[in-house]
Order: C-alpha cells, then structure tokens, then sequence
C-alpha cells in the first residue's frame, strides 16, 4: 500500500463488509469506516459529502433473484439509485470506488437482479469516460469466512444449513447448472489490490477460481440426502464460471484461499 488511506465500506452491516473491515485491520495501513448501511438508518442515496475518504468500496446492495423480484421498488433503490447517486457524488468529488457487482451481469436479460447489476455496470462505464473512476468487480459465488451461515441464503450455506438441521437438501432443477465458488478472504484480497491501483478499469473484471462446479456435485460434497425441485424458478443460467485472466493481469490478483478445497471447506462445517 502506497501510503495510508482512509476507506468507506458502504452495506456495512453485511458479510462480505465484515468480513472485509476485518481483513483490511489486519496490518493493513487502513483506517475503515463501515458506518453506512439502510438497516443503521443511514442510506448511500443520502450522502452529500465524500471527501474525507480515499476510495469507497460500495456493498451495499439487495442481493438474490427472489429478493429483487419480491420488492421490485427496494431493489430499484438500493440496486440502482444508490450507486448511481454513489458513483455521480464520488466523481464530482474526486473519489474513487470499488463496485461489487455480480456474474449474473453478464445475461442481464435472465432476470430482475442481474438486470440492476448490469444497469450499475454501464453507468460506472459512462461516467469512467468522462473522469471517474471506478472499478467493478464481478463476484462469482462468495462463501466462507465471518457470520457466512448466519448472513448468507447462498446454495452452500443453505446445504451446509439443511445438514446441521438434519434435513434433506433441495436441489434447485436438476442440478447440473454449474457455478464458480470462491473463498470471502480471497474477495477481499481483490478489493484490497484495487484500492491501491490508482487508475480506472474500463470493463469488469471476474474476481473467481475459474473452476465450476455443478450444484448437483456440491450436494454429494455435503454426503446428505437430497431431493430435486424440478419446477423451481431459481435455477439460473446453466452455467456461469469466471475469467481469472484479466485480474491477474491487471490487478495481479489469483487465489490464495485453496478455494478449489470447497469441499474441505463443507466438511469442516458439517
């Protein structure tokens, strides 16, 4: 880290920012502040002032296909008027910000979320050209870490979940749809590697393992009994695994958390 900077954490009451204010106060010459989040009453869209911080990570966000589609005016406002508010405030500003945004951006038409996450995407694009900067990162599937099990709705957590409950496993279609899964510490090793590259990136940049694994894999990996849901809504595309290759590039970014490992990962848990 070039110098000492001071970084706001915006959804600060959720995982991925826990975990994140965790591992950038470790030795890290960091001051966080993660004071601003919906549920503490304190909502990005409100923000009028940025200045006394270096670079904004922005979390905040309503997460999850079910989510958007049941509250479709929350979802507009936390998925697309509070970055875009974000992101014009910071550039006027002169701030810079990390945007968490989602692999499901890359087919925005399959689906209400990714269609805001994408939305968030071009905006960041347009004001980038015109003197922003802003960097988005497009997360594959985030597990482990701090509060993983208590926060998350995630397809691990739920089967690690529906173990410890002793219950079956719902296996959402027929459960060869194939995801990349990735370790939250290694998540927050590529944020932390953006805050110190002090340039724009121009498109987004897959933060994952490149390695895919089917749901129906991760439901053998947990060794408990499971039954298929074959009508449900929550499939998604059949398959959506990172690029590892531009963040190496850029931001010389790879794993470090054996994230290959999930299935240790599950083992440990259960």
């Amino acid at each position: 880290m070039a110098k000492f900077k001071h970084v706001l954490i915006t959804g600060g009451a959720g995982y991925i920012a826990a975990n994140l204010s965790n591992y950038l106060h470790s030795g890290k010459d960091i001051l966080v502040s993660n004071h601003v989040d919906k549920l503490w009453d304190n909502r990005v869209e409100d923000m009028r002032n940025v200045l006394e911080y270096d670079v904004i990570v922005h979390l905040a966000a309503m997460a999850g296909i079910s989510n958007c589609t049941n509250d479709i005016d929350g979802s507009i406002k936390d998925n697309i008027l509070a970055p875009l508010t974000l992101f014009r405030l910071a550039k006027d500003q002169g701030i810079p910000v990390i945007f968490t945004s989602s692999q499901a951006a890359k087919i925005p038409e399959a689906n209400f979320y990714a269609m805001q996450k994408r939305i968030a995407e071009i905006e960041a694009k347009r004001l980038n050209g015109i003197g922003a900067d802003i960097k988005v990162l497009r997360l594959t599937n985030v597990y482990g870490g701090f509060n993983f099990l208590k926060k998350k709705t995630t397809v691990v957590a739920n089967f690690i979940n529906a173990i410890k409950k002793k219950e079956n496993l719902i296996v959402n279609g027929n459960g060869e749809q194939v995801r990349d899964y990735i370790h939250v510490d290694d998540v927050c090793n590529a944020i932390y590697k953006c805050i110190d590259y002090n340039a724009p990136i121009s498109e987004p940049i897959d933060i994952c393992t490149g390695i895919g694994t089917s749901v129906f894999s991760l439901a053998k990996m947990t060794k408990g009994d499971f039954v298929f849901d074959e009508y449900s809504k929550m499939v998604g595309t059949l398959r959506n695994v990172g690029d590892p290759a531009k963040a190496k590039e850029i931001i010389n970014f790879k794993v470090t958390k054996a994230t290959e490992k999930l299935e240790d990962y599950i083992k440990k848990q259960i």
